[in-house]
């Protein structure tokens, strides 16, 4: 069995085929698995056959760097469970990964100057940043928010005046699929209406520096 990807971020959700020798034929009216079992993390995902000898399945997201043993398993009503093939996947932490961990602890700790300060550790500049707007979603999506977060900041934790927030920040650097995720986050909506400490709404501060294309589908 032939993998596509043997790599993928902690987050998953890439696209992974696998291809079997032509002497193999992978049956229509089966059901097929890719089952991945690390260390403290096992996970079943639904492969579907696209071709007579290949299965198509999305990785799941892991919480753990380390390689994986993935099997694939034939399903077939009267029989017993085959395992048609192995092979191994290793998760890894990419850069992604560490910048959505890093907005994530920093989400009460932000000012005006954040947007140029927090890419300075990953030698990133803000015009690379919309490649990364997906993965940056996906990353943050997969990790677990502390008790008490909001974009805002940690809800347990009075706000006396006017801050920079994540959303702020999202915006400052054009990202809409982020921007549009952590609308959707606790203290989300509160966040796209609070002014920063220069008295800029996050929709102000998107507009001042050009993101009129962010704009526009912010207020679709």
């Amino acid at each position: 069995m032939e993998l596509s990807c043997t790599e993928v971020p902690l987050y998953g959700q890439m696209t992974v085929y696998s291809k079997f020798g032509k002497n193999v034929y992978l049956p229509k009216d089966a059901e097929f698995y890719f089952i991945y079992n690390g260390s403290h993390q096992r996970h079943i995902a639904i492969a579907e056959r696209i071709e007579d000898n290949i299965l198509q399945s999305t990785i799941p997201g892991h919480r753990h760097q380390e390689t994986v043993m993935l099997s694939v398993c034939l399903c077939s009503e009267g029989y017993s469970p085959v395992t048609m093939g192995s092979g191994s996947v290793t998760y890894v932490d990419n850069m992604a990964c560490r910048l959505a961990r890093l907005l994530l602890t920093q989400a009460d700790r932000l000012t005006t100057c954040s947007h140029q300060t927090l890419l300075t550790p990953f030698a990133l500049t803000a015009e690379a940043l919309p490649a990364l707007d997906e993965e940056l979603v996906l990353a943050m999506a997969h990790l677990e928010l502390p008790l008490g977060w909001t974009v805002l900041g940690n809800s347990s934790l009075e706000v006396s005046q006017p801050r920079e927030s994540l959303l702020h920040l999202a915006m400052r650097w054009g990202l809409v699929k982020l921007s549009q995720f952590l609308l959707c986050l606790p203290g989300g909506q509160q966040a796209f209406t609070s002014p920063n400490e220069e008295g800029a709404t996050p929709l102000d501060v998107a507009l001042q520096v050009g993101h009129f294309k962010l704009v526009e589908e912010i207020t679709k």
